[in-house]
């Protein structure tokens, strides 16, 4: 029925714009699904980042308050048998873990942000730069490929794919890096810089280069 559905849609006029569609939920509605979910997943990383937060504050504060209490009776054992008695020495152990995760967390989110924002930016400058009508579609997940597809010469409704796990996932890669080799032969780029995600290891940080070249550098004849 997915399938069906897809090549239905794909049959509108290939100039349609994705905008024009909004209108029409019961369309837009996977799309929007999947545009929720990723929101819904910072809230939900927001959310877990407080609890432990509070669970470490609270668990410093019931430690501190147990070691206050053994000295206010009057302790006589040396150092040795207070930090035995008191549980603070357990608790700065967990918390200091807890908290090199949370900074773990934190910088894999930073990168992710610094991530979204470089990539956005720099489609956002291709779309203009090919007097796309709608480069703000660069900054939106998922919107962002329908918007490469058009530029590519595909109607955006391929995009629908991604609701067909494994072979549509497939064929959604390979048409994108398709879309992206006649994107890059319009800049006067050669179009194989497509390729270079696929290569092991060092794909995502090539792409990323790539496009910034692609986005900032203008070129008036072809790269060779």
């Amino acid at each position: 029925m997915i399938i069906i559905s897809i090549f239905q849609i794909v049959r509108i006029n290939p100039e349609t714009n994705p905008t024009t569609i909004l209108s029409n939920a019961s369309t837009l509605s996977p799309m929007l699904f999947l545009l929720f979910s990723h929101i819904y997943e910072i809230i939900l990383f927001i959310k877990l980042y407080k609890l432990l937060m509070s669970f470490l504050y609270n668990q410093n504060k019931m430690a501190f308050k147990t070691c206050t209490k053994i000295l206010s009776e009057n302790f006589d054992g040396d150092i040795s048998e207070f930090l035995v008695s008191c549980p603070y020495t357990d608790i700065m152990t967990g918390g200091f873990i807890g908290a090199m995760i949370t900074l773990g967390i934190f910088v894999i989110l930073l990168f992710v942000l610094a991530f979204y924002i470089y990539t956005s930016l720099a489609w956002y400058t291709i779309g203009k730069k090919l007097k796309y009508k709608n480069s703000w579609l660069a900054w939106i997940p998922i919107a962002r490929w329908a918007m490469i597809l058009q530029l590519g010469r595909f109607h955006w409704a391929w995009i629908f794919l991604i609701l067909i796990p494994i072979f549509g996932w497939i064929a959604l890669f390979v048409i994108l890096i398709i879309s992206k080799w006649h994107i890059y032969e319009k800049r006067k780029y050669p179009g194989w810089f497509s390729l270079s995600l696929i290569i092991p290891q060092i794909g995502v940080i090539l792409e990323l280069i790539v496009i910034g070249f692609v986005a900032w550098k203008d070129i008036k004849r072809k790269f060779f």
